[in-house]
């Protein structure tokens, strides 16, 4: 079986360095049999209630649990200046959780300075987790959806696709037109409204067809959104929850 090819996401870096204070961003794709989702296609239709998780995977659910569930799909190292974490995408599914990798687990990583090379070894979480047994229990801190193949909704009814003003119907007014860091947003559409809530969810916003603008200056953010505007992605995420990394 051959290793699981390497490639550098660099196109949202600018914006995921203002966010996060991030370092690098390093995606891991291609080959590995046991990165691929078993039993995640059910999840689809699921509900996404707001700082508790998506159905039966629960905001804290550790890493070794998740990823002998559902393997670790399309693997990104995110490297930051206190910590690390690591998304673990599956786009079939239009899914992508963030677990964190600090505490006990950064020290086992930290290991001769190559905490990052290190984390990337989660490719191969065998191997992984018998190495560095401290980050079987690294938590799930965020969950991600977007695309089609997402069909499920929030505990409160809004899915992806749906107009501006049924969120703000439904959530009222907004706490903050930023979104703390979390799940999937190494790769985010900078072009994208955002629409936080302190119970922990996030809502992307965005009309038809826009595309992300490269080099984007995304340090002040401006409510721009129309109530047609949809729903692009919507993340859960921990009610006060910091910085991952």
């Amino acid at each position: 079986m051959p290793p699981p090819s390497i490639t550098v996401d660099r196109r949202h870096l600018r914006r995921a360095a203002t966010a996060l204070g991030l370092a690098l961003a390093v995606g891991l794709g291609g080959g590995g049999c046991d990165r691929f989702p078993t039993g995640l296609g059910r999840y689809r239709d699921s509900v996404l209630v707001a700082g508790r998780g998506l159905d039966d995977i629960p905001l804290g659910s550790t890493l070794h649990a998740f990823v002998q569930r559902f393997g670790t799909g399309e693997l990104t190292v995110v490297a930051g200046d206190t910590g690390y974490a690591t998304d673990l995408g599956f786009r079939d599914q239009g899914m992508t959780f963030r677990f964190t990798l600090n505490g006990a687990c950064l020290a086992a990583l930290s290991v001769a300075g190559k905490a990052e090379d290190n984390a990337r070894g989660l490719g191969k979480p065998e191997r992984f987790f018998k190495s560095y047994p401290a980050c079987r229990l690294a938590p799930l801190h965020s969950i991600a959806v977007q695309g089609r193949t997402f069909h499920g909704a929030t505990d409160r009814g809004i899915r992806l696709g749906q107009h501006t003003r049924d969120v703000l119907a439904r959530y009222g007014t907004i706490v903050a037109l930023s979104a703390p860091p979390a799940a999937g947003d190494a790769k985010v559409n900078d072009r994208l409204d955002q629409a936080s809530y302190a119970d922990g969810i996030a809502f992307f916003v965005g009309d038809t067809g826009l595309e992300p603008a490269p080099g984007s200056d995304t340090t002040i953010r401006l409510w721009r959104a129309t109530d047609d505007w949809t729903v692009r992605r919507i993340v859960i995420f921990e009610p006060g929850a910091g910085s991952t990394t």
